[in-house]
């Protein structure tokens, strides 16, 4: 894939630059909370997420620089956020992005999230062993402009670009149903599934349901 810009239709898609952090994460921050299965579940916000977004934004921008935008006008509609991992050393799982933070400090609902990322992508380094590997984080789509494929072009591109750096693979979690489909048709293999029933409290009550009927968060895989 070219570096720089592809242009398709009135869509214009670019490999994200660090001069677009702040813009980016006040877009993502804006909407992803709101938009997210889990995340609107809590109420949680810009403000009052205790830097949960923000820690994925940016480590998506990362070196080599592999994250994707989608625009029109210049407007940003979209990103797919992800990075390159070589060192195994460098290495990162979400439990230890979300544990930066003493967990005790964290509010009650930000600490759920902890809890449940940590039960799903804390062993996602066992599915890639001693490997270069991309770490796709999460893509989102302005909601005006969803159904339109913005979110496949974003991945095929991420893909395109990980296999031109020889990676061996791309690696992510999806907790929709319609991300879990999306990769899936792209060629990804679920190597985890964690029931949202089966995350519960002490009493073993369920510690939250989707809004839009999710049910599952998923590691997926695809080798390349």
């Amino acid at each position: 894939m070219e570096q720089g810009s592809q242009i398709n239709d009135e869509f214009q898609f670019e490999i994200v630059d660090r001069t677009r952090l702040d813009q980016l994460s006040d877009i993502i921050s804006d909407h992803f909370y709101d938009d997210h299965p889990i995340f609107s579940i809590f109420g949680l916000n810009r403000y009052n997420g205790e830097g949960f977004l923000d820690r994925y934004i940016k480590l998506g921008f990362g070196e080599p620089p592999m994250s994707i935008i989608c625009l029109k006008n210049g407007q940003i509609l979209g990103c797919c956020m992800c990075v390159l991992i070589d060192d195994q050393k460098a290495n990162f799982h979400d439990y230890e992005v979300l544990s930066s933070r003493d967990h005790k400090y964290l509010s009650k609902n930000v600490q759920i999230l902890s809890d449940y990322y940590a039960k799903l992508g804390g062993d996602m380094g066992n599915f890639v062993p001693n490997q270069k590997y991309t770490r796709l984080l999460f893509a989102w789509v302005n909601e005006q402009y969803r159904r339109k494929g913005l979110a496949e072009k974003m991945t095929k591109m991420v893909l395109e670009r990980a296999k031109s750096l020889a990676c061996k693979s791309v690696i992510c979690t999806a907790n929709s149903f319609k991300g879990q489909a999306m990769f899936k048709k792209l060629g990804f293999q679920v190597m985890k599934t964690l029931l949202h029933k089966d995350f519960t409290d002490v009493d073993g009550r369920p510690m939250f349901q989707c809004k839009d009927q999710s049910y599952c968060g998923q590691i997926l895989k695809l080798n390349l």
